[in-house]
């Protein structure tokens, strides 16, 4: 990236006493200090913008004739990349009858990635030294005062005497007065050279003397004061009639400042380069034709792609098909000057893929025009990605209090048929025919509560309802389902072993794992293949491999495993992220196997999988089996032949009227006294009034007025004993413990069987 060629000039130029000129590749001025207008007799905006490569300057050799632009310095180091020292030329100043005589020194400043970069063209004026050089055969005095004016240091070395000549600016380069200088020798100059610096003066002496050319060289020169400057040598070696060489003619001349501003540029060249190249962003500038001419490091870290492999080429080609009109719009909008451009395309990748990116674009402006175009491309990609995560929770949340909505109804519906098929169930004069018929109702009616279980689970207002079930039969009760619906180029077998231990799991929370299981086997058939599901008891040691936190010595295994396309190791690590999908797009949540996870850590289990590509995948799920088989928190146990009742009375409190009057007819019958109430506030009332007579409470916990939570708590105001079952759909884990310390004896779920109630009933009641 290459700094703005406004900036390339600091301020402390305006004080030097040299002329500078700075230079960019296409021969064009781009900044000049306030010497170089003096010097050359011109104004700023007559230097800046003019063309180096024109022979309107009319320069000219000291020996005469006109200097072809070829030959001047800053050409020559913009053609060569060579610096160019110490070539006197003459320039005519508007005004003056006489030109002016200037020693010209030009400076490659090298750009990035070794292409061409600036020049720093510097020269001083030197028309009173060619001026004297005509009287000071005349005048001794006058040319050496004239030398001092220069400020440079003048030496004359006699290498057959050994004796050197010092005149000129002496006490203002080194700091010591002309007497104490003048009796320095060769050995003293030596030594007064950095002596890191005079390996190199050596050199180019010898080289010089050799060649017989004239020799430049900058080194570092201690001062009396013990610090060193930068001085500028340039001589050279004059030979007898008998080409021996016999005398050493030049000058030192102190270029610190030069040297110093040099640096700067340089320096603020590489601090400028560094902010590019640490910018997380990619940054780019293009030329007027919109051919990249500059991109950052990041560039090959975000798409794959050399950077060099786009450098003059149009940065349009990297846009996605459908984004390039728009695009091409909006960077010729900048070309004409619009500023700060935001838009959002896709970049295409070295792997064909394509990112979605911010690209901010903006024009380079140079002088008052538009030289360019400016650009930043931010990668939003996981940005993208989170976004639509987000939408796709936040919809399938809004599903889901759906879902928990239409639940809740469901279980009142559901609660009516259930208690009605109890109440039927006891009509001694039910025929046999009519008995089964009414036991298919509570079958469909048992399947209804399950679809309601699945829909609060899905809306994750499910609560764990554990219960022995036989993991067999889950499974072939799936088998039933897959066979119906998955296609007919599947073929499914069964691995099942003939006894396995109960276990005590929510079966509808484990269909959902076998299931999501099953249906991703199936997507990675999409030719057809063979899905196996098995079962087998397995011990402690067989599951150690699989990274399990183990606390049992056995183990029920489930595995599903198909002859699908397999995955590798890094989509293995990752199937279990929330919304990590290998599907296209539409065709998955990424929310399937992070579910499955949650399921299987509820119930201590859990899962390993084993895949290669082109092998097919294994998924092997872990149970831990019980020693002993726990009591089912469904509260459902065999029915008995006779529910037994009782003469207590119970305040009945439930909203929907159908479900309380099944209810208050099943306790009446059962030889209860029932005391009702539609809602909190008349459940308070009625308490307050005969709270003496009433040994239980049962009661819904939502309904309006005054819900079942506030309207227990204030009656446990009044009589603190008061014993109390709750009946709710859903009832989330801190409300549980909440009720539960309040005193609290059951909590039952919706949609329940009645002779369950009862059984509960009696048994809170008979522990008073």
């Amino acid at each position: 990236m290459k700094n703005p060629p406004g900036l390339m000039i600091p301020t402390v130029f305006s004080h030097l006493s040299i002329g500078i000129i700075v230079v960019d590749p296409q021969f064009t001025i781009v900044d000049v200090n306030e010497a170089a207008t003096k010097i050359l007799g011109l104004q700023r905006d007559d230097l800046v913008g003019k063309k180096t490569n024109s022979s309107d300057w009319n320069l000219m050799f000291p020996e005469g004739g006109i200097c072809p632009w070829e030959s001047y310095p800053v050409n020559q180091t913009l053609m060569t990349g060579k610096p160019v020292r110490e070539v006197t030329l003459g320039i005519p100043v508007p005004g003056k009858d006489q030109p002016a005589w200037l020693q010209i020194s030009a400076e490659p400043v090298p750009g990035e990635n070794g292409h061409p970069g600036m020049v720093v063209c510097s020269f001083d004026d030197i028309t009173r030294v060619k001026n004297a050089e005509l009287t000071i055969r005349d005048n001794e005095e006058r040319y050496r005062l004239l030398i001092e004016q220069t400020g440079q240091i003048l030496y004359d070395y006699d290498l057959r005497s050994g004796q050197i000549i010092w005149s000129g600016a002496i006490e203002t380069i080194t700091g010591a007065s002309p007497e104490e200088f003048r009796s320095v020798n060769s050995e003293q100059w030596e030594a007064m050279i950095h002596p890191d610096d005079q390996d190199m003066a050596s050199s180019v002496l010898y080289e010089s003397m050799k060649s017989g050319n004239r020799y430049h060289m900058e080194y570092r020169l201690r001062k009396k004061s013990g610090e060193y400057l930068y001085v500028e040598d340039n001589g050279i070696f004059i030979r007898d009639s008998g080409e021996e060489v016999i005398r050493m003619l030049g000058t030192l001349k102190d270029v610190s400042d030069r040297r110093r501003s040099i640096e700067m540029i340089r320096d603020n060249e590489e601090r400028f380069r560094s902010l590019i190249e640490s910018a997380r962003d990619v940054i780019f500038t293009l030329a007027p034709n919109g051919a990249v001419t500059s991109l950052n490091s990041i560039f090959e870290t975000m798409t794959g792609w050399e950077r060099q492999e786009w450098v003059g080429k149009p940065i349009i080609n990297l846009f996605h098909p459908d984004d390039l009109p728009e695009s091409m719009q909006l960077f010729t909008s900048a070309l004409h000057g619009s500023s700060n451009i935001l838009t959002e395309k896709r970049i295409r990748l070295r792997d064909g893929e394509y990112a979605s990116c911010e690209v901010t674009i903006m024009p380079q402006i140079m002088r008052g025009q538009v030289v360019g175009v400016l650009g930043f491309i931010r990668d939003i990609t996981h940005r993208k990605k989170m976004e639509d995560h987000l939408r796709q929770a936040q919809k399938m949340d809004s599903i889901g209090t759906l879902a928990g909505g239409i639940a809740h109804d469901f279980n009142n519906l559901l609660n009516i048929m259930v208690g009605n098929i109890h109440l039927l169930s006891q009509d001694a004069g039910l025929s046999e025919k009519g008995r089964k018929r009414l036991e298919s109702i509570s079958k469909a009616a048992d399947r209804g509560t399950g679809l309601v279980r699945q829909l609060l689970t899905f809306a994750k207002k499910g609560d764990l309802l554990l219960e022995p079930i036989n993991l067999n039969i889950i499974i072939q009760d799936l088998v039933k389902l897959l066979e119906e619906t998955f296609p007919k180029n599947i073929a499914i077998r069964l691995e099942l072993v003939n006894e396995i231990p109960i276990l005590l799991a929510d079966a509808n929370q484990l269909h959902q794992v076998f299931l999501n299981l099953c249906v991703n086997a199936r997507d990675a058939m999409p030719e057809g293949g063979t899905l196996t599901i098995g079962s087998q008891l397995v011990s402690k040691a067989a599951v150690d491999g699989k990274d399990a936190t183990l606390n049992h010595d056995r183990y029920i295994e489930i595995s599903v495993t198909d002859t699908g396309m397999g995955m590798d190791e890094s989509t293995r690590q990752r199937i279990f992220e929330p919304f990590f999908t290998t599907k296209g797009s539409g065709k998955g949540t990424g929310l399937g196997l992070s579910v499955v996870f949650g399921i299987l850590q509820n119930h201590r289990g859990h899962i390993a999988v084993t895949s290669s590509p082109g092998n097919g995948t294994r998924f092997s799920v872990y149970f831990p089996v019980p020693e002993t088989l726990p009591e089912s928190e469904s509260g459902e146990t065999a029915a008995s032949e006779d529910t037994p009742g009782g003469t207590e009375t119970i305040l009945l409190v439930e909203d929907e009227w159908m479900i309380r009057e099944i209810i208050a007819s099943m306790l009446e019958e059962k030889g209860y006294t029932v005391l009702q109430a539609e809602d909190g506030q008349m459940a308070v009332e009625t308490f307050t009034a005969q709270h003496a007579a009433i040994d239980l409470i049962v009661s819904d916990l939502e309904m309006p007025r005054l819900g079942g939570r506030d309207a227990f708590l204030q009656m446990k105001q009044i009589k603190p004993s008061q014993a109390a079952i709750v009946v709710s759909g859903f009832i989330n884990p801190e409300l549980r413990v909440e009720l539960t310390k309040a005193g609290v004896k059951a909590l039952i779920h919706k949609p329940f069987r009645p002779d369950n109630l009862l059984k509960i009933i009696r048994r809170i009641l008979d522990s008073q």
